[in-house]
């Protein structure tokens, strides 16, 4: 019996069991920061909502390592070469700290979108039209703790992978039986990165299946939210008239207003909502020159109330809470 199983469970497979095993462990270990480091908003966390948050990473670890399994289980013994073992490190080292630096990044970003980062910030930070880069640039130096945390775990990622591969002993293994692996371990794999034999894959929704829904960033983790989101299809816009002039036949934006007997004078009341503006962009407050010289006259002969309290979490919230809250 234990011969037969040493002919199955080969030197290989045994460790490549073993290194999947360090990248989930890796994963796991960046969600509990992410929940120590945002206690406040997470303080009735189960054990439970870390065990779901397993599927979501088993998917992350079977799409962004599956060029280092499948290099780890060809049957031609190439693992004899020094070159190619690195070759397999780089495919392990590389996915592994793109995951870890998107879920440490996401403790402090967490803070201000209160939800795991999708591919939308992604597109917000790359864009040359935004200040993505300088605000990234200033969060690096204000959160600093953070590039240490993630210098500390690939330290450790580095130094466990490396101690598993002295254990190591190659020896010539039965190509049939490699490939047998290789295919079992492809099947394992889409299982795995559709989260389940479900009808479909699992999907952001999926999270909120088995815990509240204050807690389903505890147990997503952000490369599956920016992987997910980032093949989304964007809604194309739908046209039911052939032209404005035949839209307007039926409903015109435009309104005239007419002049009414009523006199308003004394009773106006002007709403100015402005969209993304700090406290820095209006002179006002930063008592400099700012971007606002109107809006600062008007603050000068106004009621000012420098503190207030969100009703929303996002700005498409602000509306509603301004004018019906």
């Amino acid at each position: 019996m234990k011969a037969l199983i040493k002919k199955i469970f080969i030197p290989s497979v045994s460790l490549l069991f073993k290194h999947l095993g360090l990248a989930m462990l890796i994963l796991t270990t960046t969600r509990f920061l992410f929940w120590v480091m945002n206690y406040s908003y997470f303080h009735d966390i189960t054990a439970f909502d870390f065990i779901l948050g397993l599927r979501f990473d088993a998917s992350v670890v079977a799409y962004t390592c599956s060029v280092f399994i499948v290099l780890s289980l060809l049957p031609f013994g190439f693992e004899k070469y020094k070159n190619y073992r690195t070759v397999q490190a780089v495919f392990f080292y590389l996915p592994v700290a793109i995951c870890v630096f998107m879920n440490l990044a996401d403790i402090v970003y967490f803070k201000f979108i209160f939800r795991r980062t999708t591919f939308d910030v992604i597109r917000f930070f790359t864009s040359a039209k935004s200040d993505g880069w300088r605000l990234m640039w200033q969060f690096t130096i204000d959160f600093w703790y953070i590039g240490l945390l993630f210098f500390m775990i690939m330290a450790f990622a580095y130094w466990w992978y490396n101690r598993m591969l002295k254990d190591f002993v190659y020896a010539i293994e039965s190509w049939m039986v490699k490939s047998i692996w290789l295919i079992l371990f492809l099947g394992l794999m889409l299982l795995a990165g559709r989260g389940g034999l479900q009808l479909t894959p699992i999907s952001l929704v999926d999270a909120g299946l088995g815990t509240e829904p204050k807690n389903i960033p505890m147990v997503l983790n952000t490369p599956f939210s920016i992987m997910i989101t980032a093949f989304q299809q964007n809604h194309k816009p739908v046209y039911y008239f052939s032209s404005q002039e035949e839209s307007e036949k039926y409903f015109s934006l435009v309104y005239d207003v007419k002049p009414t007997p009523v006199s308003f004078k004394g009773r106006n009341v002007v709403v100015l909502i402005l969209e993304s503006f700090g406290r820095e962009y209006i002179g006002y407050y930063s008592k400099n020159a700012g971007y606002t010289p109107f809006l600062d006259s008007l603050l000068q002969a106004s009621y000012v109330f420098p503190n207030s309290f969100a009703n929303g979490k996002q700005s498409i919230d602000a509306v509603p809470a301004i004018l019906s809250g």
